[in-house]
């Protein structure tokens, strides 16, 4: 999975939960690309997913964060096995 269709996938659970989310792609400094995704629910940060890549589109970091009682309250405790499982199958695109 490419990078856009990972956040593609982490959006439609954002659908399902009634959550907004901010999406953002910005150049570093590094000339490295940040690919960020970020969803809230009711003014409430839920989940974070990052990704890093290099000029030639290689990883160079990725990760992801929740705050832990509010994504358990509108996802459940199974979803965020979902969640990882998404993120990992980045295939460096």
């Amino acid at each position: 999975m490419t990078v856009e269709e990972i956040f593609e996938r982490l959006v439609l659970l954002a659908h399902g939960g009634r959550m907004s989310y901010n999406r953002a792609k910005v150049r570093t400094n590094a000339k490295k690309t940040r690919y960020d995704l970020t969803f809230f629910k009711n003014g409430k940060y839920v989940l974070r997913i990052f990704f890093v890549l290099d000029e030639s589109g290689q990883e160079v970091a990725r990760d992801f964060n929740y705050m832990p009682s509010v994504f358990v309250e509108i996802f459940g405790e199974e979803q965020i096995e979902e969640v990882e499982s998404i993120v990992k199958r980045w295939n460096g695109k």
